[in-house]
């Protein structure tokens, strides 16, 4: 079930089991979660906070919408990429660790960022935004295994701009889609996807990324930033998204056009799909024609 009808169903149900018995306990509260933010939280448990912990702990209806949602909602991506590096913290790994005990496909999930762990590319140190500051060269990121290169750059243009160009040799097609997280104070992130393209003899994919608005998203500070090759399994409902506004417009690159053509070409054809990320997969090239 997508997670938008979902979230709708049990709050209808909320609604009418109240109708019939009423439960103050089980009724809206200050400070309470919502199925939207229960989900969020499900989906990636970086985010809880001590006071949300807190809250749900002495509240029996928010402890039992996490508990249940965390069972319904997949993690995403990048919470499994930290998770096969060892980068989360005790709770959110336990949590993420029950998830995939009795979910298969989000343990075959982490099983294969664990295979490729060392294909990751990662911003080590905090850095001020703009990344590099102004007058500094470019940061420069190298995957552990040597294949994966990444810079980040400021374009000095009217507008201001952080631009990340990623680059490596070989990759299959349906390995050609990259997914890139970017994490300032507070746990705000900005997700975005590339599909690389063939450059010469190495492939290569660009985002830029308007400083205004990742200032104001993110804070002064980007914190922490991920980029690694997925396949479409990785995807969940989630990532509908940030993959539709990743999308090339219509002014955009043809060779960009291109590689995004192909890659939904490639991963449509991937067996092991959720059939909301099947669906993702179909709308993706109408938005692109």
């Amino acid at each position: 079930m997508h997670t938008d009808k979902l979230l709708h169903t049990l709050a209808d149900a909320r609604r009418e089991v109240q109708a019939i018995r009423p439960d103050p306990s089980l009724g809206p509260h200050p400070g309470g979660l919502t199925f939207t933010r229960a989900a969020y939280l499900a989906a990636d448990p970086r985010h809880w906070t001590a006071g949300a912990h807190g809250h749900a702990d002495g509240r029996r209806l928010c402890a039992r919408l996490a508990e249940r949602l965390r069972g319904l909602v997949h993690p995403s991506w990048s919470a499994l990429a930290d998770h096969a590096a060892g980068r989360l913290d005790a709770r959110a790994a336990r949590l993420l660790t029950e998830h995939t005990a009795q979910c298969g496909g989000c343990a075959r999930r982490l099983a294969d960022m664990k295979s490729k762990r060392d294909g990751v590319l990662r911003l080590e140190q905090p850095c001020p935004l703009p990344c590099p500051a102004a007058g500094r060269p470019p940061v420069e990121l190298t995957s552990a295994d040597r294949r994966w290169q990444a810079l980040l750059s400021e374009d000095g243009g009217a507008e201001g701009r952080l631009v990340l160009e990623v680059r490596t040799r070989e990759v299959p097609p349906s390995r050609r889609l990259v997914g890139v997280r970017l994490r300032g104070a507070g746990g705000h992130e900005r997700t975005r996807f590339l599909v690389l393209r063939e450059d010469g003899e190495a492939l290569r994919a660009r985002a830029a990324f308007d400083l205004c608005t990742l200032r104001e998203a993110l804070g002064a500070r980007l914190e922490d930033a991920v980029v690694l090759a997925l396949d479409a399994t990785q995807l969940t409902a989630e990532d509908r998204v940030a993959l539709l506004e990743s999308l090339p417009g219509p002014e955009g690159d043809g060779r960009e056009r291109a590689a995004w053509c192909a890659w939904l070409g490639e991963a449509g054809q991937e067996r092991a799909l959720a059939d909301e990320v099947r669906r993702l997969l179909h709308e993706a090239p109408r938005r692109l024609s």
